[in-house]
This record gives C-alpha cells, sequence and structure tokens, in this order.
C-alpha cells in the first residue's frame, strides 16, 4: 500500500511544507469527505503524510475528515497507514469525537474497534469530554456505543 511513506519536508512543527500544500490539502479533504479511495491512497503517501495536521482545515488530519464523514473502510485504511487515533485538532478534539459530534456513529465504532490505543479520556480545549458529544439527533443510538465500551462517565 506505501502507506508509511511520505515527503520528508516538515517546518519547525512538524509539519510537511511545500508550495502545493494549500492546493493538496483540498484534495485531501474533497477525496476524504467522497470516500474516494484511489485518490486517498495516492494522496496521503506521496503528498501529505497520513498525520499531517491541516491548517487550513482547523489543524484536522485526515482521520478527523474521515471520522466526520467516512465510512468504516475508509477508517480502516487510514488507521493502517498508521494514523493516530488520538491526534488532536486545534481544539484538542481527537477524531473519534468529531465522528461522535457529526453523528457518524458508523465511523465511531470503525475508530474504537479498529484503533488499538484510542483514549476517550481526553479533555479538549473547551472542557469537553466524549460524552458531551453524544449527537442529539441519534441519541439513544449514541448512548448504546458508550455503553458498549463501557464508558462511565455519562451524566443522564
Amino acid at each position: 500500500m506505501g502507506c508509511h511513506e511520505s515527503r520528508k519536508t516538515s517546518d519547525n512543527f512538524g509539519q510537511q511544507t511545500g508550495k502545493n500544500s494549500q492546493k493538496v490539502q483540498f484534495e485531501v479533504y474533497a477525496a476524504l469527505k467522497q470516500n474516494n479511495f484511489a485518490k486517498v491512497k495516492d494522496l496521503i503517501p506521496k503528498k501529505l503524510g497520513v498525520n499531517y495536521k491541516m491548517p487550513y482545515f482547523m489543524g484536522k488530519t485526515a482521520l478527523h475528515i474521515a471520522a466526520e464523514f467516512g465510512d468504516r473502510k475508509m477508517i480502516a485504511l487510514l488507521l493502517s497507514c498508521g494514523a493516530d487515533e488520538n491526534s488532536l485538532d486545534i481544539s484538542g478534539c481527537p477524531p473519534v469525537y468529531a465522528a461522535m459530534r457529526n453523528g457518524n456513529l458508523e465511523a465511531v465504532n470503525a475508530i474504537l474497534e479498529i484503533g488499538s490505543k484510542v483514549d476517550t479520556d481526553i479533555v479538549t480545549n473547551h472542557n469537553l469530554q466524549f460524552h458531551d458529544f453524544i449527537t442529539q439527533n441519534k441519541y439513544k443510538e449514541s448512548l448504546a456505543i458508550l455503553k458498549k465500551y463501557k464508558y462511565n462517565k455519562l451524566k443522564y
């Protein structure tokens, strides 16, 4: 798959740089949002590292975007490529929180099942925890997921 390969150019913050950085970020975002596996497989290893925090998208990584819009197969691909399931965006939010906030419960399940070290005890920069991201339109389903993974900090 070649997922672990990436460009080696970086700035002082470990972020990849290059004159096509903005364009590539938008291409990656679009490919992830559309679940375009071929494009993601091409862009991530060749032009953008799997854990690159995209400044044009609030410091989100590819896994954050996939968690919001993608499906289990895309999340599995990114995790197999070495995506950090606990990477934080500029709000201090990991991908699994983003998935829950967007109501993408398939992604929540995928990250929790496939990810090897998912931390559901992270507190965001806005003092929010995992249970604070329960989606209102899928409240019962969200609670079922939290119970399934024995998340015991529920405030009913």
